[in-house]
């Protein structure tokens, strides 16, 4: 989220995502559907008698969300973006959720397109838009709260827009593909909100941005690798070390560099995790050996087969 002390006035620097390099192998908690019940893929493996240390984690699908694509290996261990390795044909790759258009990152891709969409029509109405929906403090204060939502699809510039869907598009198919589309939506909009009441509490600039709801997106990510640590302690360290790096580098940049409000960014982290640890997920055994999705708040967890 930038903040400005005047919107009109280009900012000298763009938001800097945490979270734009590469997140590792993470893959889905054995919720393959996003539809809020508990894929075929557990059901699968519960069935094979799969190590409960590995259940949380499958085989494919992300290895890289590097510019240069998604790397993903066939189930014969072959690259699935190249040849068979005996100067066979050259196979497509199948996409995986990292690929736009995805039916397992819809929600991401309605973010994308929102914040594009947008940023389209501030194009169009200049700054008017602008000075409509940002984070201003007195006017929230007059009872505009609908400016904590609507300065989260807002961006001052295209460098501005850029990086945070870049960081959408990173995160987002991670913590969509693990929660299932209802809860990957609260935690955006929950991390989104919590980033624009900390902004007004603790900051008296104006903001626009969708970074609030990003850290909340890493938020909620680090949530899901703490609780399900055990199941692959080797992943989950690793993959939390990486977070906290980003984390550090990204407070002191946001110390260093003017018009980025710090404020926003630590309440959507904060709100992401927060969302993440009451909603969910929580795969756990019950006494029975079943495993089933138990947070705290269980409104949006997956079901059980059966």
């Amino acid at each position: 989220m930038l903040a400005q002390s005047r919107l009109t006035r280009p900012p000298t620097a763009c938001f800097a995502s945490i979270f734009r390099r590469p997140l590792g192998a993470l893959t889905a908690l054995g919720a393959t559907k996003a539809s809020g019940k508990l894929g075929p893929l557990l059901q699968a493996q519960l069935q094979a008698g799969t190590p409960k240390g590995r259940l949380l984690f499958s085989a494919v699908p992300f290895t890289s969300l590097a510019a240069g694509g998604v790397k993903v290996k066939a189930a014969g261990g072959n690259d699935a973006s190249g040849s068979d390795g005996l100067g066979g044909e050259s196979k497509p790759r199948p996409k995986s959720p990292a690929d736009f258009g995805h039916p397992r990152r819809r929600v991401t891709d309605v973010l994308l397109a929102l914040n594009v969409v947008m940023f389209g029509l501030q194009a169009i109405f200049k700054p008017s838009l602008l000075m409509w929906g940002a984070k201003i403090n007195s006017k929230i204060a007059a009872g505009q709260l609908y400016r904590l939502v609507s300065c989260t699809v807002l961006h001052t510039n295209i460098m501005h827009l850029f990086i945070n869907c870049q960081a959408i598009n990173a995160l987002g198919p991670f913590v969509e593909t693990n929660s299932g589309r209802a809860r990957y939506t609260a935690v955006y909009a929950l991390a989104g909100i919590s980033g624009s009441l900390f902004s007004y509490r603790f900051s008296p600039n104006a903001a626009v941005g969708a970074s609030g709801a990003i850290f909340g997106l890493g938020g909620a990510l680090a949530m899901l690798l703490w609780r399900h640590r055990d199941r692959d302690r080797k992943f989950t360290s690793g993959m939390l070390k990486s977070l906290g790096r980003s984390l550090a580098l990204n407070v002191v940049l946001g110390i260093a560099i003017p018009n980025i409000d710090l404020w926003g960014h630590t309440g959507g982290l904060l709100g992401g995790a927060l969302a993440a640890f009451l909603l969910g997920p929580n795969i756990t055994e019950g006494p029975d050996g079943e495993m089933a999705d138990r947070p705290p708040l269980p409104l949006l967890a997956f079901k059980t087969h059966g």
